[in-house]
């Protein structure tokens, strides 16, 4: 009559150390392994189309935590609006742009080509390489602009773009918080390098603080009041040529940078938990 219990007892028994090995053996995989595991697929190509099966597909995870571990930003669509177009959209209102209006498509810039200045000039090179301790003495400097900075100053308009992703924003704290949503990033990375950062300070249609001094300060807060109270929102950035690399061949990917980086060549987006790449998400039209 015992002898079924045994056998339950058995399975069960065995079970538990199969889990178990399961878990020992993901807990000794490091984050990259455990990364590249979970976004693996089965990659089937016919007559050069590549078919993906449905069944291999990756979990592709929209969502990552704040650096603080306080807000939980779940990203649900994107929109990049070029220039020579933002006057004529009408999906983002101009009262949402910090500034309080839609941005000027022909906008110019003031450009200095020290580049240039100081090939031509070695004496102004070096003064600027040396912090101004040799080449020449701080008042020789200020007189040698003052007779050329001209010369290599032209103003034009730096291409834009600008990138607006609609996402959901929970508090996964026990109580209130105060969350700076202007805290989130854009990353570009061309051939495993990255070739421009920005922070999402153009565009935000969930302000609490939208006049005088609350704007220009806290335009970007928002306070939860209530743990796991949410909002959606619209963020949007600013990608301008003259700091960010607008290549066609780049990757994007959005999150929030490690804390206590020596160099960027420690981080990497495509990989880092902290990041989504932009172009897994649903693209508005």
């Amino acid at each position: 009559m015992k002898k079924p219990t045994s056998i339950i007892i058995s399975i069960i028994a065995t079970t538990v150390v199969i889990v178990g090995i399961v878990i020992i053996e993901k807990q000794n995989k490091t984050p990259i392994e455990r990364y590249t595991e979970t976004s693996s697929t089965l990659n089937i190509y016919v007559n050069d189309e590549q078919i993906v099966s449905e069944s291999s597909q990756p979990c592709v995870n929209h969502v990552v935590v704040n650096n603080f571990h306080t807000v939980e930003y779940e990203f649900l669509s994107y929109e990049i609006v070029d220039d020579v177009y933002i006057d004529d959209q009408t999906e983002y209102n101009a009262e949402f742009y910090f500034e309080g209006h839609i941005p000027d498509p022909d906008y110019n810039l003031e450009y200095i080509d020290y580049p240039q200045m100081r090939s031509d000039y070695p004496a102004v090179d070096e003064y600027i390489t040396s912090n101004g301790n040799s080449g020449m003495t701080a008042a020789e400097y200020q007189s040698f602009l003052e007779q050329h900075l001209s010369e290599y100053t032209s103003i034009r308009h730096p291409h834009t773009q600008y990138v607006f992703v609609h996402c959901r924003l929970t508090n996964i704290t026990n109580g209130s918080i105060d969350e700076y949503v202007n805290m989130l990033s854009i990353v570009g990375v061309r051939n495993s390098v990255i070739v421009g950062m920005g922070e999402f300070t153009c565009y935000y249609d969930a302000s609490q603080h939208t006049e005088g001094e609350d704007r220009i300060h806290h335009f970007f807060l928002y306070s939860f009041h209530e743990s796991g109270e949410s909002i959606e929102c619209v963020i949007g950035c600013e990608l301008r040529e003259d700091y960010f690399d607008l290549s066609e061949d780049n990757q994007y990917y959005i999150g929030f940078i490690p804390i206590g980086l020596e160099s960027y060549e420690q981080f990497d987006p495509s990989i880092d938990e902290g990041f989504v790449a932009l172009d897994s998400l649903r693209q508005e039209s």
